[in-house]
């Protein structure tokens, strides 16, 4: 079974308007989307990206799945100094603090979009790995984000459940 247009269209519809406001609000700086498709279930062949950073938030509730924010390291250090000034050159804790915060901000614009779907969402986990090495199971839908700020590139990652209700 796959999902619903609906479903899918609005839940596409809520990443994007949630990314392009968090920037905005956050750090007064235009994002755009620079390509958005669907992602292959399994990328075992693609090479590591180092000195990425994503941060993974799972939801549940009458849709499941996991939202992934994905920075190259460029991109995680930009953030932070934008939202609260760090200087770093590598990914230190206040990095990964300010891009697991980007990561709730941007899935509780989407949740409070979604608000008919009633979705709980977890804490933020964030592993050292970029979006080349996420992997799904067979029943997940993932949709990938591409977005540039600036000479910066952020990807999202929305890997819904294909039981979710349309």
């Amino acid at each position: 079974m796959s999902l619903c247009i609906d479903t899918r269209t609005t839940l596409v519809d809520a990443v994007n308007a949630s990314v392009i406001d968090v920037f905005k609000m956050m750090v007064n700086e235009e994002i755009v989307v620079i390509a958005k498709s669907d992602v292959p279930r399994s990328v075992a062949n693609s090479k590591l990206v180092e000195n990425a950073l994503t941060i993974s938030m799972g939801f549940s509730g009458e849709l499941t799945g996991s939202c992934c924010i994905c920075l190259p390291q460029n991109t995680a250090t930009r953030w932070a100094t934008l939202l609260i000034g760090h200087q770093s050159d590598d990914i230190d804790q206040t990095v990964i603090d300010a891009a697991s915060e980007l990561a709730n901000i941007i899935v509780g614009g989407v949740k409070r979009r979604l608000c008919d779907f009633d979705l709980t969402m977890s804490l933020p986990s964030a592993i050292r790995a970029g979006e080349r090495n996420l992997v799904f199971a067979s029943n997940i839908s993932p949709i990938l984000f591409r977005y540039m700020f600036g000479d910066h590139e952020l990807s999202v990652v929305v890997a819904l459940s294909q039981s979710s209700v349309c």
